[in-house]
């Protein structure tokens, strides 16, 4: 299935996540596509894509309906996951848990949650935590799930790593009926081709 061309209240929710200079372009299937100049990944299929500064956000269906979110490479001292919040409910900056390049995977996945709750999620549960390799060094992935603001069930999962100092994340998040599990297998691809440059110190295809 194509990417839908989205419109209405989910560009404007979605820009305003991001920032209003964000604007929505198409990551190709089967090509290797550039986060921040930190990391790539590929994907079997192709994604909406919008982005920022700090995040980078693909749908295929709605943004509010699934939804990666990867971190261009969190430095120390800002947020671990710097959400924005709502034009009704912003998210306050200096009360976001922040990133030290010494907490353990679970201080982040905690930080991660603490984040999600700050960012309206309810009833926000990790379910669970384990070391896994993420491009090739190692990292942690977790599973957790919550229910938004205007009630819907959200499943999700994501992973970590950090390397030079540098947090990196990345976290699929989905509707537990039917929208999560339609993308899943090809969020697990793309989480598994993340690729670094050489010795960490990032990477760019342009």
């Amino acid at each position: 299935m194509k990417p839908i061309k989205l419109l209405g209240p989910v560009i404007a929710s979605t820009l305003l996540l991001l920032g209003a200079c964000s604007t929505i372009t198409l990551v190709e299937a089967r090509k290797k596509t550039d986060i921040g100049g930190a990391f790539s990944v590929e994907s079997p299929v192709a994604w909406n894509r919008v982005s920022n500064r700090d995040l980078e956000m693909w749908t295929v269906d709605a943004f509010n309906l699934q939804r990666i979110v990867f971190t261009k490479g969190v430095s120390v001292g800002d947020p671990v996951f710097p959400v924005k919040g709502s034009a009704r409910k912003p998210v306050d900056q200096a009360k976001l848990p922040k990133f030290n390049k010494d907490m353990t995977p679970i201080e982040l996945v905690e930080a991660f949650e603490t984040s999600m709750i700050q960012n309206g999620a309810k009833k926000m549960e990790v379910t669970r935590i384990q070391p896994t390799k993420v491009g090739g060094g190692d990292g942690f992935n977790f599973v957790f799930e919550f229910i938004t603001e205007d009630g819907l069930e959200m499943q999700g999962k994501g992973l970590g790593t950090v390397r030079n100092e540098r947090l990196y994340l990345a976290a699929y998040l989905g509707a537990r009926m039917y929208f999560y599990g339609k993308h899943e297998k090809d969020v697990d691809a793309i989480f598994q081709s993340i690729e670094f440059g050489p010795e960490g110190k990032g990477f760019s295809i342009f």
